[in-house]
């Protein structure tokens, strides 16, 4: 691949799944206060994300400073149960960022994504199957939670696929389209290990 391939990859690779910790597994899962905290997180985490790496793009800087946040949340619970039920709220967040937001976002424009949502899935069936018994105590189904959460999964997508735009000096249609045509490529750069190493490993070391 080249250049322009590489940092388009980098762009569309970095996800942000913290939002989903405003609904799912916390104690803000009344409907209006779900709904308005995590609208609160996300701008806050764009505009510290933007002051804290003003030279990087925001999608990645939102990407990293929600990594360290979430490793910072897991540390500072003592509880190993919510730790849990932190991580597979992220990786839900995660998970249907990818497989369902991001595809719709896509086809809006035009583009089917499938072959990439299928590479990304079968990279994420073990850790589904883990946070699928860990959401049976969730105070909401996840269903309800993600679609509760969606428009800011949905921002968050939008920026992504516009910084690799910008990056790449192609349109967003076109960055779709690479995604489809690049789908194992990015997918194997797209994962939760990579994303959310510290909720990763929590997730993955559940039984």
């Amino acid at each position: 691949m080249n250049a322009i391939d590489r940092r388009v990859i980098a762009g569309v690779a970095g996800v942000v799944c913290f939002f989903a910790i405003a609904v799912v597994g916390s104690r803000f899962y009344l409907e209006k206060r779900a709904v308005a905290h995590a609208q609160q997180v996300a701008e806050q985490l764009r505009r510290e994300a933007a002051a804290r790496h003003p030279d990087q793009p925001l999608s990645l800087a939102m990407a990293k400073d929600a990594s360290a946040q979430m490793s910072a949340e897991l540390r500072n619970e003592p509880d190993e149960k919510k730790r849990q039920f932190r991580a597979a709220a992220a990786f839900y967040g995660f998970y249907e960022a990818n497989t369902i937001v991001r595809a719709e976002y896509c086809r809006e424009l035009g583009v089917d994504i499938t072959p990439f949502v299928k590479a990304f899935e079968s990279r994420h069936v073990e850790l589904l199957q883990k946070a699928k018994k860990l959401s049976a105590d969730f105070p909401t189904t996840v269903e309800h939670a993600m679609e509760l959460i969606k428009p800011q999964l949905r921002e968050v997508t939008a920026q992504e696929i516009a910084d690799a735009a910008a990056k790449g000096k192609m349109s967003k249609k076109q960055v779709c389209a690479f995604v489809a045509g690049h789908a194992d490529a990015i997918a194997s750069r797209a994962t939760f290990a990579k994303a959310q190493p510290d909720a990763y490993a929590m997730l993955n070391d559940a039984h």
